[in-house]
């Protein structure tokens, strides 16, 4: 009876942990692209940051369909590069006539 409970136990594989997924904006594609180390395989887009936190769970799913139970927690560390600028002002007095 003692090895039979045992037996379940190890087919009712419990996942357990943190998923962080790093999230950059690429701005020539202009989509989020999404990759994680903690979990192989874990790669995908979306348009914008809300389409890709709806779009993630189904995906870190798929890609831990071999487990009975799932409770996995899912962090997002997002990063978005831009280059602001400002022309620089022209040189000389600026004069307003009104």
């Amino acid at each position: 009876m003692i090895v039979f409970c045992i037996l379940v136990q190890l087919r009712a594989k419990i996942v357990a942990k943190l998923i962080v997924v790093r999230a950059t904006w690429d701005d020539e594609a202009s989509v989020w692209i999404a990759e994680s180390q903690d979990l192989p395989g874990l790669v995908t887009e979306a348009g914008t940051f809300d389409e890709l936190n709806i779009k993630l769970p189904g995906v870190i799913l798929d890609l831990l369909n071999g487990e009975d139970e799932i409770d996995v927690s899912m962090e997002i560390v997002a990063s978005c590069s831009r280059r602001i600028t400002r022309p620089r002002a022209a040189a000389g007095p600026v004069s307003s006539l009104h």
